[in-house]
């Protein structure tokens, strides 16, 4: 099943989450169950990811996985033509939380990709991680770090100037893909104090607030992540080395997504 159609579109509600607001709000259609969504995707996302189902379906699950297997294989990892990569695994430690304003049936969403169903870090995520990483702390040591730097233009680019390294979206490895989607939940405190406009009267937060659950998904996996250079020649490996070595410093240190103050978007290096 494809848990971004699902979760976008939810079953057989055809229109994008803001529709789906308006007819709730319109009393025509049920305002959907977060848990009892939620849990379907996530049933339904499994079984369909994963190989030896019992039954007459068998067949059906494993052409399904093989689908995504072979593109994870020969699609979603292959580099442009022509330039010379790096892979790398990182194994999720902690919950990861992306994605978060895109629409959805749900108040929060997760990166899941259109196409494969399947959740995933954008490349643009990555860059982001390293390029911040690399500006705030390598930075310090070497003002050719710094945003604008001869260096950091040739890791990330500008607005006038094209990156030398290319980011790719990570995508979950075959093995683990069936189980990375998870239930979440968070209890904001405070709600009505924070939700109030800047000059509207309102109380003082206290500790009797009632906190306000929200459900929401989430994903753990073990993610492949890519990158390439344009040149084969040595220049261009050093440069895709230390673009490596700075996005491995940045994900292990900084993490990524949302939340990571609290925990979420953890990750370790397991190959690479």
């Amino acid at each position: 099943m494809n848990a971004y159609y699902y979760l976008t579109k939810h079953a057989k509600f055809e229109g994008t989450s803001k529709g789906l607001s308006f007819h709730v709000d319109k009393g025509l259609v049920d305002k959907p169950d977060k848990k009892a969504t939620i849990d379907t995707a996530i049933k339904h996302f499994e079984i369909s990811e994963t190989i030896g189902v019992k039954g007459d379906r068998t067949v059906e699950y494993i052409k399904k996985f093989g689908m995504y297997e072979e593109r994870y294989d020969n699609h979603l990892f292959k580099p442009l033509a022509g330039h010379q990569a790096e892979h790398m695994i990182f194994e999720s430690t902690s919950n990861l939380w992306i994605g978060t304003g895109s629409h959805s049936i749900l108040d929060t969403m997760l990166s899941l990709h259109r196409i494969y169903g399947v959740p995933y870090i954008p490349g643009t995520a990555l860059k982001g991680v390293a390029a911040h990483y690399c500006h705030s702390y390598l930075g310090l040591q070497n003002e050719k770090f710094l945003q604008g730097g001869e260096w950091y233009t040739i890791l990330f680019g500008s607005q006038d100037q094209q990156s030398f390294i290319y980011y790719y979206d990570a995508f979950p490895t075959p093995e683990t893909v069936a189980a990375s989607l998870r239930r979440d939940i968070m209890t904001p405190h405070h709600t009505e104090y924070n939700m109030s406009s800047a000059g509207q009267a309102r109380n003082a937060p206290r500790d009797d607030d009632s906190p306000v659950p929200h459900l929401f998904m989430s994903a753990k996996a073990d993610f492949n992540v890519m990158l390439s250079c344009e040149n084969n020649d040595d220049a261009g490996r050093e440069w895709l080395n230390a673009a490596k070595r700075i996005l491995i410093q940045a994900i292990q240190q900084e993490g990524v997504g949302g939340k990571t103050n609290v925990g979420y978007g953890r990750f370790k290096l397991k190959e690479g």
